[in-house]
């Protein structure tokens, strides 16, 4: 072991080792996380060096990726690849979760959307049964003579959960 692997233990500044990742439990520093460059800077707990710009995602930018952005002050765990290369792989409180990218906006909540699309359909039959059933009362001039009218729209049904949601993506 040499003098500077020798002064990171007794510091307690974990090195990585050549067979794979060490990781390590830090906060995040408040007013850190830089969402444009999906960064943060970490204090691991009970040390006090930090790990500037470390990633919350695989690599530069969102591409094809899951980012979860951690709140500020929460606990994270961090995998330290390779010496200050260091990279959240799991996050104790997340602020924002984007797959992808942020192109679709946020996910639908399932059971409000049901709720609001069910109002809708009501609303719908609740016209469509009064338009089929009016009846102009009172009117006697002239051969015209009224009666119900004659609609082949037939009635929506309600919408189920069960047929917009995708159980395999939660979220809450």
């Amino acid at each position: 072991m040499g003098i500077r692997e020798l002064i990171r233990e007794l510091a307690g500044i974990s090195t990585a080792s050549t067979t794979g990742a060490n990781s390590v439990i830090c906060t995040v520093d408040v007013g850190s996380v830089d969402k444009t460059k999906f960064t943060c800077t970490l204090t691991p707990v009970g040390r006090l060096d930090k790990y500037y710009n470390a990633r919350l995602t695989t690599t530069e930018g969102v591409g094809n990726s899951v980012v979860i952005i951690p709140r500020e002050g929460s606990f994270v765990m961090a995998s330290i690849i390779h010496e200050n290369d260091v990279f959240v792989s799991m996050v104790e409180d997340a602020e924002k979760i984007i797959i992808r990218s942020e192109e679709y906006g946020g996910l639908v909540k399932v059971g409000e959307l049901v709720s609001r699309l069910n109002a809708i359909e009501t609303a719908f039959n609740n016209l469509l049964t009064e338009y089929k059933t009016h009846v102009h009362s009172g009117v006697t001039t002239g051969g015209g003579m009224s009666g119900a009218t004659t609609v082949t729209q037939t009635s929506i049904e309600t919408t189920k959960q069960d047929q917009l949601e995708n159980k395999e993506v939660l979220h809450g």
